[in-house]
């Protein structure tokens, strides 16, 4: 940690020469626009110039943020097919009407450039572009439309602006988000996220309307009511779940879990030293800042942070290369044995920190580097600002959860779905958790529920299987701990008091969504 802060101040002394020439590129880049403006008006008009030149502010932005080509008056095909093809649809959520205005705006703004004699020398021929862009037009829109060149939350906001929902109103877009969370089922949320369309919604998005809606059954707003009873924040699902499970039917209660009426010990009351610390740090902001940065996920996030610095070469499936892989493993002790290592994504060590980097703005990726982003919650040193630390711990622990709760299981969510998350509940109470190990009883697999033929139940088997697999998973992302010995041949998992607060927040915004003033 004291190389990471003797590492900020050489950055922020090279920081602070870096701020001054963004802010003289900006100033460069609102000048050139000013005049490209002047240009434009004579024969466009005030309103169409004035418009063309927002969205070629954005180009330009996106051009040098992601494309890490920050000149305004240096353009290649290449820069004009990935820009309007590849990062416009990821990165801008807009009707096709506007999308369709995209390519004349540029081609204006690329005509105003060679006429000023702003053209880089080192870029293609002014009428070369002109003819690359004519033959980008359909392409750009096809770009926009389609929703694999998206990311999930794109495809949403996409749906949200189509329905006329302002994004840039926070209550519109909370009201919007709430009837996602709520109103949709499981399969309409998966057909939006993964077409940005939705044909048939049981319960149509009225704006300003949705208030509190009745949870649909087995969405990945999932949850059933979790252990805890009147404990401090420990039970963020209210009596809105039992009136929606009245008419809607409650899920199956995992059969592997205790019974949720059944007392069980609660942080911080646990008898026992390590209760007694975590219950004291929550008093003191020092020990609470030490409290999140013994959860490995953390540690591992901030010494990535300091790998990525102002910026770090990356592969085509957007991981870490080889050769950092390698030294990380060898340098942080991990299991994996470096030759077995093919590729970062084979180190789940490396991949729970990475992907919640990446999900919070923390990292960002071009093509090729991975460099700092813009993240809501920026890192601070626990040293410098505890409660600042904190805030960033909380923020990364919550947005994995988050990330892993709405993905598929084969793009990295949760396997046991609703069960899982039941499960963090458990995994997060003083007690901890253990799971059976059902396999090791027999081919009979005893404890397992029987079915109908009188043999244990496959689908309950499995139910158990997969919820044990995300807690191995979140075990090796560094969230949960797991001790086989002390429950062998069973599992115990457990997880201090920073992260029991986490999955209680987590489990109340996919509940309730987003927080309405």
């Amino acid at each position: 940690m004291g190389n990471m802060r003797h590492g900020q101040g050489a950055r922020r002394a090279q920081g602070g020469a870096a701020s001054g020439s963004s802010r003289r590129a900006e100033r460069d880049r609102r000048a050139l626009l000013a005049q490209f403006v002047l240009w434009r008006r004579p024969s466009a008009g005030e309103a169409r110039a004035d418009a063309e030149a927002a969205q070629v502010e954005t180009l330009l932005r996106l051009k040098g943020d992601q494309l890490e080509s920050p000149d305004p008056t240096y353009w290649t095909e290449e820069l004009l097919d990935s820009l309007l093809t590849q990062v416009v649809p990821r990165k801008m959520v807009q009707p096709r009407e506007e999308a369709m205005l995209l390519v004349p705006a540029l081609t204006g703004f690329l005509e105003f450039l060679a006429s000023r004699r702003r053209w880089h020398r080192a870029s293609i021929d002014p009428a070369r572009a002109r003819t690359v862009l004519e033959q980008l037009e359909f392409s750009v829109l096809e770009a926009a439309e389609d929703p694999d060149r998206r990311s999930f939350s794109g495809n949403i906001l996409n749906y949200a602006a189509s329905l006329g929902v302002q994004l840039e109103d926070q209550q519109e877009l909370a009201d919007f988000m709430e009837w996602y969370n709520t109103a949709l089922t499981d399969g309409e949320r998966h057909e939006l996220t993964d077409t940005g369309r939705l044909a048939n919604p049981g319960r149509p998005f009225t704006s300003g309307t949705s208030g509190p809606s009745p949870r649909p059954t087995g969405g990945s707003a999932f949850f059933p009511p979790p252990p805890g009873g009147d404990g401090a924040g420990a039970d963020p699902v209210d009596d809105e779940w039992d009136d929606a499970a009245e008419g809607l039917g409650a899920p199956d209660w995992p059969w592997f879990l205790p019974d949720p009426d059944e007392e069980r010990a609660d942080w911080p009351e646990e008898d026992g030293e390590a209760a007694e610390e975590d219950g004291e740090a929550a008093e003191d902001p020092a020990a609470f800042a030490a409290l999140h940065a013994r959860v490995p996920l953390v540690p591992r996030a901030v010494r990535l942070l300091e790998l990525v610095g102002e910026g770090r070469a990356i592969t085509a499936t957007g991981a870490l290369r080889r050769a950092d892989v390698h030294t990380l493993v060898q340098k942080w002790g991990l299991e994996s044995g470096s030759e077995q290592i093919s590729s970062m994504w084979d180190v789940p060590e490396l991949v729970g920190p990475w992907t919640a980097l990446i999900a919070g703005g923390w990292i960002e990726l071009t093509s090729t580097r991975a460099r700092p982003g813009e993240a809501a919650t920026p890192y601070v040193a626990a040293e410098e600002d505890p409660e600042g630390f904190v805030q960033f711990a909380r923020a990364l622990l919550g947005i994995l959860l988050l990330t892993m709760s709405q993905q598929e299981a084969e793009h990295g969510g949760l396997e046991g779905g609703a069960d899982t998350f039941a499960s963090l509940f458990y995994v997060t109470s003083a007690d901890g958790l253990v799971l059976p190990d059902v396999l090791h009883d027999g081919t009979d697999m005893p404890r397992v529920p029987r079915g109908p033929d009188g043999g244990p139940d496959l689908d309950e088997a499995l139910r158990l299987m997969y919820t044990t697999s995300d807690l191995v998973r979140l075990t090796a992302y560094g969230i949960l701990h797991r001790d086989a010995e002390r429950a062998a041949p069973d599992t115990h998992f457990s997880a201090n008091l920073a992260v029991m607060g986490v999955v209680v927040s987590t489990a109340d915004l996919l509940f309730h969504g987003p927080d309405q003033e």
